[in-house]
């Protein structure tokens, strides 16, 4: 997992998903408010 001063990249697909390119894995906009 990236270190707290690490940025955290979120890419946004075409088809309105969010993806987290550090976990590799689909994130929604609840999962980002979190961060």
């Amino acid at each position: 997992m990236a270190a707290k001063d690490d940025p955290i990249v979120i890419k946004k697909y075409a088809n309105r998903r969010l993806y987290n390119t550090g976990t590799s894995t689909y994130v929604t906009l609840e999962d980002l408010a979190d961060m």
